[in-house]
């Protein structure tokens, strides 16, 4: 399998249309900004440091795969399925991730500015120091995730679900809750108080 931009997008291609899922490949480092991979599969892959900003990964769907510190800023991940995978230092920025699944992951210090992820999940995902400033996170399902000493300033929480998650350190400034449930969701001490006011 060739290692370059070309010779991987084609690979990926060849895949979806045969239906196949890619396994165990590592792609890291490359550039596929601007690509069209959408509604690939693909289970443990590594593709640390890869640069997808800017490209179309609607429908994909990865397993236990790391893109650690990668760029999907600009990005079309609508409807995206992600499950168990790291995604630690990536940055989201402005990117489309409606409907979005990033369920059971691990993002450390990752960033989702001004990202929409509405509509989509955040099950038992770890955000710790993530930042969200004006992401739009209308509807989203982010139960038991944990969103400590994350930054979700001007962040729009609007009839989300986050029972039982954590934003012990968060900053919340001029997060928009209205509708949020925010049931055995765990606060600084104040804090609850002053969401609920909100709701």
């Amino acid at each position: 399998m060739a290692q370059d931009r070309q010779g991987i997008i084609a690979f990926f291609h060849e895949a979806r249309a045969a239906g196949e899922i890619v396994k165990s490949i590592d792609i890291s480092d490359l550039d596929l900004s601007f690509a069209e991979i959408s509604e690939v599969m693909a289970d443990h892959m590594i593709a640390k440091r890869i640069n997808l900003s800017a490209s179309v990964l609607s429908r994909a769907s990865f397993l236990d795969c790391n893109f650690e510190s990668s760029d999907f800023t600009n990005s079309d991940l609508e409807s995206i399925d992600i499950a168990d995978c790291v995604l630690s230092g990536a940055d989201f920025t402005k990117a489309n991730l409606q409907n979005a699944r990033i369920n059971i992951s691990m993002c450390l210090d990752a960033c989702f500015d001004e990202a929409d992820l509405s509509n989509g999940e955040l099950i038992g995902s770890t955000l710790n120091n993530s930042t969200f400033r004006s992401a739009n996170l209308t509807a989203i399902n982010a139960k038991k995730a944990s969103f400590k000493f994350t930054d979700l300033t001007g962040a729009v929480l609007v009839n989300g679900n986050f029972e039982g998650a954590d934003f012990t350190g968060a900053k919340l400034d001029h997060a928009i809750w209205s509708g949020a449930n925010i049931n055995n969701a765990k606060f600084d001490d104040g804090v609850r108080e002053l969401v609920q006011t909100n709701l």
